[in-house]
């Protein structure tokens, strides 16, 4: 799936119907791919505005009508396009019941179709597009969004004060950028890309790109039979204050999951008692309680026998990382208090082999701006970072960037709120580095990684809902994400 920005999109569309392409065939299209998502309800409430996106929600109507299902159309606002016009009265030569917004009964459907708006939005909804949207939110038990659910900026993400809540958004020909900015992803709830003939020019490798896990899955390492654990890598963990075992722990305890032959920690000597006990696959270098020159020395020295290296998780702000990022050769995740410890040195990741996995406060540190201002343009500034110093940068969040100095930008769409839980970005670092050892391309595994982290989770609060899943949870989910991918 790709992520255009609106002008983009609109461009194309204007471009397949001067070309030749009708319109109309756009929207029975559109149409259809929303009626393949809506098969296993009986009964369907549409809601459709004046123009095409209510079009596809006329078109929507007579196919469901024609298959023998039970349908209902909302009229909104009066058709006012050509193609809107034509297919409304399709309907009513069809008997499809069609009912003004303000004579609303209260008679119960399965699903209800939001096809008000799309991407036609302009200022705050008022009357009946207000209305609309209120009813749909307070009474729909499943609710379906044609191309962007109304009340969403399709280009900037940003949220009228009242805006349609969908469990499953069918966007068509491509993902709208708005649709992964801010607060949207409380809004879209799961997302499909649906094609509709509009054709695409350019090659599609150049364009962002969007992922759900089982996306990545051609990206895992292949598990030959002919093996030893140092076939399958060697990772350092440098991570763990004296008040952190457990960051350590985590990490160590994910990238075993996720593949890695051997994991070796780093961390304050007095951690080690408590990690062992709980990991005894790891071993270990015991590291000094203060921030002192030797530590340097003896991580590079522990990096030299490894095939990548994660450092950050717990550890607090340490002098050394600037220097050791410069000079160790191999590939590096940079987690947590290691990317804190870079805000005042941020060229020493120039042109290095590095992926940093910043949350959004982590990274409004490091470039020196807010997390209001990044959150306005996640892709922007995560894109522009990774290219000024030849860098991986995976940008957390509900949708996750992996933005690479070289490679159009990978977005994980489809998020769970089980991820947001202390330790979680521990796992994920460790999960990375794991694919980073197993001698994955640091972009790719930094995808691979995310990906893996996010399935885990999922299937986690399968388990066990959002509610009560721990970093540990997620740990223990990542077997069940592999079955999955595999």
């Amino acid at each position: 799936m790709i992520i255009l920005p609106v002008h983009q999109i609109v461009e194309y569309e204007k471009a397949a119907i001067a070309a030749g392409i009708p319109s109309l065939r756009l929207i029975e299209k559109a149409a259809k791919s929303l009626y393949r998502e809506l098969c296993g309800f009986s009964s369907i409430r549409i809601f459709c505005g004046k123009g095409n996106n209510g079009a596809d929600g006329y078109a929507l109507a007579k196919l469901i009508h024609e298959s023998g299902g039970r349908v209902e159309v909302i009229e909104v606002l009066p058709p006012a396009t050509i193609e809107a016009q034509a297919l409304a009265k399709e309907c009513i030569d069809m008997g499809i019941d069609i009912v003004r917004m303000e004579n609303i009964s209260e008679t119960p459907f399965e699903c209800y179709v939001d096809a008000i708006l799309g991407i036609g939005i302009s200022g705050q909804l008022e009357g009946k597009l207000k209305a609309a949207v209120e009813y749909i939110n307070q009474h729909s038990p499943y609710t379906v969004s044609a191309d962007i659910p109304s009340g969403i900026d399709a280009q900037n993400g940003e949220i009228c004060a009242v805006a349609v809540r969908a469990d499953l958004t069918v966007t068509f020909t491509a993902l709208k950028l708005g649709m992964l900015q801010g607060e949207a992803a409380d809004y879209v709830g799961n997302i499909k890309c649906a094609e509709v003939g509009i054709p695409l020019t350019g090659e599609i490798n150049s364009y962002r790109s969007a992922i759900t896990p089982s996306d990545a899955a051609h990206l895992l390492p292949l598990r030959s039979k002919y093996s030893h654990k140092g076939t399958f890598g060697t990772l350092l963990v440098v991570a763990g204050s004296k008040n952190m075992p457990g960051a350590a722990l985590l990490a160590a305890k994910a990238a075993y999951k996720a593949g890695c032959g051997l994991v070796r920690v780093a961390t304050c000597a007095d951690n080690i008692p408590i990690i062992a006990p709980c990991l005894p696959e790891a071993v270990f270098t015991p590291l000094p309680d203060e921030n002192m020159q030797n530590t340097l020395e003896i991580i590079l020295g522990a990096a030299e026998c490894c095939d990548a290296v994660l450092i950050g998780p717990g550890l607090g702000r340490m002098e050394y990382v600037a220097d050791f990022v410069r000079r160790c050769k191999k590939p590096i995740i940079l987690d947590a208090d290691a990317i804190n410890s870079l805000s005042e040195n941020e060229t020493a990741i120039d042109g290095r082999n590095i992926c940093l996995t910043p949350h959004p406060k982590e990274f409004a540190r490091l470039i020196g701006s807010s997390v209001a201002q990044i959150e306005k343009s996640r892709h922007a500034y995560a894109e522009a970072f990774a290219r000024k110093h030849a860098v991986t940068l995976l940008l957390k969040g509900a949708n996750t960037i992996i933005a690479s100095c070289d490679k159009p930008s990978r977005t994980l769409i489809n998020p769970t709120s089980a991820l947001a839980t202390a330790g979680s970005g521990d796992v994920c670092g460790g999960i990375i580095a794991s694919f980073a050892a197993q001698r994955v391309p640091i972009f790719d595994a930094s995808t691979l990684g995310c990906c893996v982290h996010a399935l885990a989770g999922i299937c986690a609060e399968k388990k066990m809902t959002a509610y009560s899943v721990t970093a540990s949870d997620i740990i223990d989910g990542i077997p069940e994400a592999f079955k999955e991918m595999l």
